[in-house]
């Protein structure tokens, strides 16, 4: 297939070049994709792209067709990024990053569609790689070891039942608790304290030990 027909070609569209011999069939082998097509953007943030050529190619695809659930945001959609001096390199001029909060805020808080129960992918609710409320950076990657790597209001250090992130574990977790009590997918759970793979009265038991200020 060209690059053009990727875009156009149902996702249960096998290849007959090479096929699977034996008790394999490309079903089995191209499991990870349920519908759609070949080749597609969906439920995605884009953002502070400001190239006049930047999305002339995703438009050409249909990317931001109403169907696809696709953002141009306009505001940041990570919680936070902390830029240091204008420095040249190599003829370049960038900004380094000195603090990075990865965590989804605005338009990547909340995501459309949920990927397939299927064992491949891990539900979750939000758009990217981080759920609002946990930055998985923190405690053993050298962004976190190197001090990029933030979540306020208290960086990196850990004050489980804050689930509101607002520095301490007060009636507002509360509420967030009982908002999510009983759903625990295989993603982001920070409300399950206890690490039962559910919110239950464990956990609201654990928080009431944890309310105060984060220290």
């Amino acid at each position: 297939l060209t690059w053009a027909q990727t875009w156009t070609t149902d996702w249960n569209v096998y290849s007959t070049v090479n096929p699977f011999t034996g008790s394999y069939t490309p079903a089995q082998a191209y499991s990870a994709q349920t519908s759609g097509k070949l080749n597609q953007i969906t439920d995605t943030v884009f953002y502070n792209n400001s190239h006049p050529a930047a999305y002339t190619e995703a438009n050409s695809r249909g990317v931001f067709g109403a169907s696809n659930n696709n953002v141009q945001a306009t505001s940041l959609p990570i919680a936070g990024i902390t830029r240091g001096a204008s420095e040249t390199l190599t003829g370049t001029v960038i900004q380094p990053v000195n603090a990075l909060d990865p965590r989804a805020a605005n338009d990547a808080v909340t995501a459309v569609s949920t990927p397939p129960n299927n064992g491949f992918f891990t539900q979750v609710n939000y758009r990217g790689a981080f759920g609002p409320n946990e930055n998985w950076l923190c405690g053993w990657t050298a962004a976190d070891a190197y001090g990029l790597s933030v979540a306020p209001p208290n960086g990196c250090a850990i004050c489980p039942g804050d689930l509101d992130g607002n520095g301490a574990v007060d009636s507002g977790d509360i509420g967030t608790m009982l908002i999510l009590f009983g759903n625990c997918g295989a993603g982001d759970c920070p409300a399950d304290l206890d690490g039962s793979r559910t919110v239950d009265a464990g956990d609201i038991g654990t928080l009431l030990i944890l309310f105060g200020a984060c220290n």
